[in-house]
């Protein structure tokens, strides 16, 4: 794994694949979405990002069945 965001303190908030190619999704985050409006600029960008992986995912799912 690699370390994608820190905390202002240097706690880890953030890890994703160091090599990617070839494995499923993952981004792994601390994050309080409940504590966030809709339209805060940090939270839309971690939906939009999950959402569109999502949408790849099943795209895949559907062209092997």
């Amino acid at each position: 794994f690699k370390v994608t965001a820190r905390s202002g303190d240097g706690l880890i908030e953030a890890i994703e694949w160091k090599e990617p190619h070839g494995k499923p999704f993952l981004s792994a985050v601390q994050w309080h979405p409940y504590k966030m409006d809709s339209d805060n600029p940090l939270s839309i960008p971690i939906a939009e990002y999950f959402l569109q992986e999502a949408r790849l995912f099943n795209e895949r799912q559907l062209a092997v069945e």
